[in-house]
């Protein structure tokens, strides 16, 4: 395909698929959990230690990973990643004992799914989308559900025939070959000129380019960042410890396999939903809103006794699993500008993959301790409500304590 036939929407399908393979692989670990805990007879808390170091060297690769993208483009950041994270899966399915599997999938896995990630998506979309640009960042955040919905599944079916070790190995060789000669070529960094700004209640704020450093010094920096802590907290808690806690309750393996991918599925209509919505009516109250309804139905999780509490929670929780990521997103762009996005939100996404390192290892940690997830749940409960607090309260004016020229923003002064 040409340059010029590129189409916004052929980069923003290419974004989907990038997202849908790499979350999905993420999100499959709580599928082997038990298999590898069984076969090293390995506590909970020992391999969670492992998600755990996977998220934060994932986290840790945000900021990098967001520079280059400024620097080099989103495809060439995407290309080197997909090979890291099949060679992460591949190494990792010939682990012999804790330190190999921590290297490989605690490290290799973890800077290939940095790569891959939400920081280097949203650049991209954001580049070639300024009309309906929370649409655009919420379709590509139905990619991230997509993946409970297609890769989990897939796992769950690879571990039964082949078992862990060859499942890990056929998603890694999958990936890399996936996504580097088939996705990769779709991709163009951004298109001949650039979008022209439209008018809109989501973009009224961004009338100038800020500087990373003078963003992050603004108290809304610290309010968004705060919430995506606990939103990370939440979401690894869930993806590693939910088929488990499923289990323990008396489910079957697929069954909770079934209730995680209907997470998946809301998850696409919350995007959507949520991306729609705010491009006309803004961002700030709906991102609020999706963070206290995820504090209510944690809630409900902490006392849920039948398998339709467990319906119930799947639905709501997943109307808003990734909604946060585009509405922060395109927020982000609302408040500072476009031109060092990557930056901002990579920084902002080290914070919340922090929190998914610390939902991963501490849900393990009181489940060995206690017998139960229930009081990890209700803490998860509170950092949602805290977070929609600290949303709602953000105010126009609060976010631009310095203006720099949009060749300052571009260099990252």
């Amino acid at each position: 395909m040409s340059t010029s036939a590129r189409s916004p929407w052929v980069i923003l399908v290419a974004a989907c698929v990038v997202l849908m393979v790499s979350t999905g692989l993420r999100n499959s670990f709580g599928v082997f959990f038990k298999s590898v805990a069984d076969e090293f007879g390995w506590e909970r808390a020992t391999l969670s230690l492992v998600v755990s170091l996977n998220m934060l060297v994932f986290g840790f690769s945000q900021p990098l990973v967001g520079r280059l993208v400024d620097r080099w483009g989103p495809r060439r950041v995407l290309a080197l990643g997909a090979l890291v994270l099949g060679g992460g899966f591949g190494a990792a399915s010939l682990t012999r004992n804790l330190l190999e599997t921590y290297l490989a999938y605690g490290v290799v896995a973890g800077l290939g799914f940095g790569a891959t990630a939400i920081t280097v998506a949203s650049a991209l979309i954001t580049r070639w989308f300024d009309r309906n640009r929370g649409l655009a960042l919420g379709i590509a955040a139905a990619g991230l559900s997509a993946g409970q919905i297609v890769v989990v599944p897939l796992s769950t079916g690879l571990l039964g025939r082949v078992g862990w070790r060859e499942g890990f190995l056929v998603m890694g060789l999958g990936t890399a070959v996936l996504l580097t000669l088939v996705v990769l070529p779709m991709v163009q960094d951004q298109p001949a000129a650039a979008p022209v700004p439209t008018a809109g209640r989501g973009r009224a704020l961004a009338r100038h380019e800020v500087a990373p450093g003078a963003a992050m010094r603004t108290l809304p920096f610290w309010q968004l960042t705060a919430a995506f802590f606990g939103c990370g907290f939440a979401i690894t808690l869930l993806s590693t410890h939910f088929i488990p806690f499923a289990t323990d309750v008396g489910l079957s393996r697929s069954e909770g396999g079934r209730l995680f991918g209907a997470m998946g599925a809301m998850s696409i209509v919350g995007s959507l939903t949520t991306g729609w919505i705010s491009d006309r009516l803004g961002r700030r109250w709906l991102l609020a809103s999706v963070y206290l309804l995820r504090s209510l139905v944690l809630l409900l999780l902490v006392r849920a006794q039948t398998v339709t509490d467990l319906w119930v929670f799947a639905v709501v929780f997943g109307f808003t699993w990734a909604a946060p990521f585009p509405l922060t997103s395109a927020f982000i762009g609302d408040l500072w500008g476009k031109n060092a996005i990557a930056t901002i939100f990579g920084t902002m996404f080290f914070i919340h993959l922090v929190g998914d390192a610390a939902g991963a290892y501490v849900g393990g940690l009181v489940f060995d301790r206690a017998a139960s997830y229930t009081p990890v749940f209700a803490v998860a409960a509170v950092m949602a409500m805290l977070g929609g607090l600290s949303v709602l309260s953000i105010r126009a004016g609060m976010s631009e304590p310095a203006i720099v020229s949009r060749e300052a923003a571009a260099a990252g002064r």
